[in-house]
């Protein structure tokens, strides 16, 4: 990482409404999703300074732009919140984990993994053909570089279980729950000017995250009760682990919604019988609207530090969400209802 240049919160809250205003949302967003045809909307994300418009290197495109400006903000903070930025960027190196996991260890998936890894000069890089190639765990495990040395003793345990057990579904939540440890930890860690509301900020995340996990396994997955309270994200903020055991032996997401808090029910109760991904965004929404509540709080210019990467996310997201929506030919109807803040 570069050298810190600490800067002033004012000067960095009025550096980040100025790129706030021209994020690609509102009539820019909409003009994308109305593009209708592939060859439209390649031609308007190029004219937004797009360089990678084919379905296979876009994505890639999206997150390394999205982390790039974590980082260059990042480079203008004191120690604490730097901290935290380099936690949020970390997520590309688990991300990336969980792709060199399915593909070391699940022998039927073969193909070259490069175009699927999304690399930045900031993270430890991975050595993919000899990680591919390593002949054992032990091997494997001398391979791979750590983002934080005090992974080493998880991730070792998270890669013998899975060469054991060959269940990726536990060994990729178990890499989200190391990620959002950390991420937790970086919180409670950051200036006294933030923290509680980052704190906040990052379990709500976390609520959101095991509460999809929990109505995809009521419509979906199906798996008991034993199994899924070892995939729970510790750390929540309404919604502790023992309550979400507690929850999953509901028989249908109805139910399930009765039964949550009440902040939660209000968001959730108009979808109990639409398609999941509307409960899902309507979760998110909630999350980028206690975000931007943050950010315009003019008071206190130091939350919008707290705030951006989260509003910054959610532009990704919706990007990503566009991209594949025009290329499966979703109404541009259907897709307003997809974005999130939007």
């Amino acid at each position: 990482m570069k050298p810190l240049i600490n800067v002033s919160h004012d000067f960095i809250f009025t550096k980040l409404h100025g790129m706030w205003a021209n994020a690609i949302r509102g009539n820019t967003l909409e003009r994308l999703f109305k593009s209708t045809t592939v060859e439209n909307l390649q031609r308007e994300l190029a004219a937004l300074g797009f360089t990678n418009t084919r379905r296979d290197s876009f994505h890639k495109e999206l997150i390394e732009r999205e982390m790039a400006t974590l980082n260059s903000i990042r480079n203008q903070l004191g120690h604490r919140m730097a901290a935290f930025y380099d936690a949020l960027i970390a997520r590309v190196y688990y991300e990336n984990l969980k792709t060199i996991l399915n593909y070391r260890f699940l022998p039927e998936l073969e193909a070259d993994i490069t175009a699927l890894l999304v690399e930045l000069p900031w993270l430890p890089e991975f050595s993919t053909s000899e990680l591919l190639k390593t002949k054992d765990v032990d091997a494997f495990l001398k391979h791979l570089p750590l983002v934080n040395e005090e992974d080493a003793e998880p991730l070792a345990a998270i890669t013998r279980e899975l060469n054991d057990s060959l269940d990726i579904m536990a060994a990729e939540c178990a890499v989200d729950q190391l990620f959002y440890a950390n991420l937790v930890a970086r919180a409670r860690a950051a200036t006294l000017d933030v923290r509680d509301e980052l704190c906040r900020l990052v379990r709500r995340e976390i609520d959101i995250v095991n509460l999809c996990m929990l109505l995809r396994n009521v419509r979906t997955y199906h798996l008991p009760p034993e199994r899924m309270s070892t995939l729970w994200i510790q750390d929540g903020d309404a919604l502790p682990v023992a309550f979400l055991d507690e929850l999953v032996t509901c028989p249908s997401h109805p139910e399930v919604v009765k039964h949550l808090p009440r902040r939660f029910q209000a968001l959730l109760e108009p979808f109990v019988t639409a398609d999941l991904y509307l409960s899902e965004n309507t979760l998110w929404n909630a999350m980028f609207q206690d975000a931007l509540m943050l950010f315009r709080n003019f008071d206190r210019p130091a939350l919008s530090i707290a705030a951006y990467p989260f509003l910054l996310r959610s532009e990704t997201l919706n990007l990503s969400r566009v991209f594949e929506g025009v290329h499966f030919g979703i109404p541009s109807r259907d897709m307003r209802d997809m974005m999130i803040g939007a």
